[in-house]
């Protein structure tokens, strides 16, 4: 590797399009021959955060969900973008490590006492010894309460959509089958990313039908950093030289070194193999170079110097945003330790 000439402190890519944007594709997992085609849309939302001595930057974007969500006992339809006054009419269920605490009252019980449900007994047993994200309350009302966690796998993201019944009377699920009372149905999506962004919100609504014939629905938010979707990328130095004078979109920007027992740059980029999931390629004295990818197989390089006291990094990617993105996971990363 060449010597590269000295940075300042702070880079910014040349060529800017618009905002920071991101899409998401969902895989239909389950089985089921009663799948509807309904419309979808989520709401994207990018936090361009590359210098923290600058204010938020917020892009948002929305985009088509190419399935439906359907879980095991129904239909979840991402069917329009979430605003800030309809979150205000959800009611957030209560959650302790990992536990929902139920709007309604429980079997048995009295009316004016809640249930708890522990759900991570539902997780697919597929999935049930993966690393996963905490169970979280995403909404609720008289008759559900929804959550959802991610659960990496090393070649997709799975969503997973906790529905419980919290009435005393059986729900419809629209198309598929009934929920019971109390029980609890479960749905897997894969997540597909398309355009990058630093957290994406996918949004979605629930509908389901009363036992009197009354159709209702709740619609809810999920939050996923795009840190969940990198996983490292194993390529020969003489793989990655070839990549890297082909990719068109970078970003540079120096960091801060880990100062440790070990060597500061070795330290460094062992910290962000941990957290990130990065393949460090190779190291040579006072540089690196380390690769990942972002489901589903799009790539970003990373070169890596110690200058002055700082990590100058270059990243160089085929996608557009990715650079930018990524080394703001890596500032947040280190600032974490």
């Amino acid at each position: 590797m060449g010597k590269s000439e000295p940075m300042p402190q702070r880079f910014r890519r040349k060529a800017k399009g618009q905002g920071l944007g991101s899409s998401f594709i969902a895989n239909e997992q389950i089985s089921s021959s009663l799948i509807s085609p309904p419309s979808a849309v989520d709401n994207l939302l990018c936090n361009n955060l590359l210098d923290s001595n600058n204010a938020s930057e917020l892009a948002e974007q929305t985009s088509q969900l190419s399935q439906s969500l359907t879980t095991a006992n129904g239909t979840c339809h991402a069917e329009a973008e979430l605003t800030e006054s309809d979150t205000k009419g959800c009611n957030p269920a209560l959650r302790r490590d990992n536990c929902v605490v139920a709007a309604g009252p429980g079997p048995h019980n009295d009316p004016g006492r809640l249930t708890e449900v522990c759900l991570d007994s539902y997780l697919p047993a597929e999935l049930s010894g993966l690393s996963h994200s905490e169970i979280a309350p995403l909404c609720a009302n008289q008759s559900l309460n929804l959550s959802a966690c991610h659960v990496q796998k090393e070649d997709s993201l799975i969503l997973v959509v906790f529905i419980m019944n919290s009435s005393e009377s059986a729900i419809q699920q629209i198309p598929a089958g009934e929920v019971t009372s109390h029980s609890v149905a479960v749905g897997q999506y894969s997540l597909t990313v398309t355009r990058p962004a630093v957290h994406v919100e996918v949004v979605g609504t629930v509908s389901y039908q009363l036992p009197a014939g009354t159709s209702q629905s709740l619609q809810f938010s999920y939050k996923v950093p795009l840190t969940s979707f990198i996983r490292p990328f194993v390529v020969s130095t003489e793989e990655y030289g070839t990549m890297w004078l082909s990719f068109s979109h970078d970003t540079k920007q120096n960091l801060t070194l880990i100062n440790d027992n070990q060597e500061p740059l070795t330290a460094t980029l062992n910290a962000l193999k941990k957290k990130l999931q990065l393949h460090v390629v190779e190291v040579i004295g006072m540089e690196g170079i380390v690769a990942c990818r972002l489901l589903q197989d799009l790539p970003c390089l990373m070169h890596c110097r110690v200058n002055a006291g700082w990590l100058a990094v270059w990243l160089r990617s085929p996608v557009p945003d990715l650079p930018d993105c990524l080394i703001y996971h890596c500032q947040r990363a280190l600032q974490s330790l």
